[in-house]
């Protein structure tokens, strides 16, 4: 079994790497390669894609370096790339953020194997969840479960569009620069937000970012 770890975090990367072997996690494992950021991560799905090998398991940090050249700029990019060209492998992210939209975002446009928050993740329940992803079993952790049901509780954020136009606010964005890149009418954006604001009891877009920040959903 071939395995792919991306960890800007050696330590981390050598405590997973460490767990599969010491904890006999699958029955072979021909090759686990290390790599820190997206442009590695990279250059060796490029190498494996070339020489007809692949990989059948990736374990991804959702925050590592980016590869502007390439347009990837997380391990859910990395993620996306490596269900393109190796459908079969089995995709394992971890991340540190427990924003609810980013959360539910990676949930439905990356849909791998296996989600969990870095703080759900420990030395004794990391190799039973490898094993139960090699198993073909979807895994959620107890905080990315935590956060899909949060956002039932605003239905409006299940919408794409939605959940765009609010990250694009939080960024700093003008009406007229979401209006550029969203393919939406100016006027279906503007009654967006504006039931947006009502759901989150705000009277502007400041104060909408405001209290999306303060219910944790970025």
């Amino acid at each position: 079994m071939n395995i792919l770890i991306v960890e800007d975090h050696p330590m981390t990367a050598l405590m997973y790497k460490d767990l599969i072997v010491e904890e006999s996690v699958v029955a072979t494992t021909n090759n686990i390669t290390i790599v820190q950021t997206c442009q590695e991560a990279y250059s060796m799905i490029d190498i494996c894609a070339k020489s007809g090998t692949g990989y059948d398991l990736a374990i991804l940090d959702h925050n590592i370096p980016s590869y502007p050249e390439k347009k990837l700029n997380s391990g859910g990019d990395i993620a996306l790339l490596i269900k393109k060209m190796f459908p079969s492998c089995k995709v394992f992210i971890i991340t540190s953020h427990t924003e609810v939209l980013i959360i539910y975002d990676l949930i439905k446009k990356v849909k791998p194997e296996g989600l969990a928050i870095k703080n759900d993740i420990t030395a004794y329940n990391f190799p039973d969840i490898i094993r139960d992803i090699i198993a073909g079993k979807i895994y959620k952790s107890m905080l990315v479960k935590q956060c899909l049901n949060t956002i039932w509780k605003k239905g409006i954020m299940i919408e794409d569009y939605n959940r765009q136009i609010l990250m694009y606010l939080a960024k700093g964005y003008r009406l007229k620069d979401i209006e550029q890149i969203i393919p939406l009418s100016p006027s279906a954006i503007r009654n967006r937000i504006t039931k947006m604001k009502k759901v989150f009891n705000s009277n502007d877009n400041n104060s909408l970012i405001r209290q999306v920040i303060e219910e944790h959903y970025l």
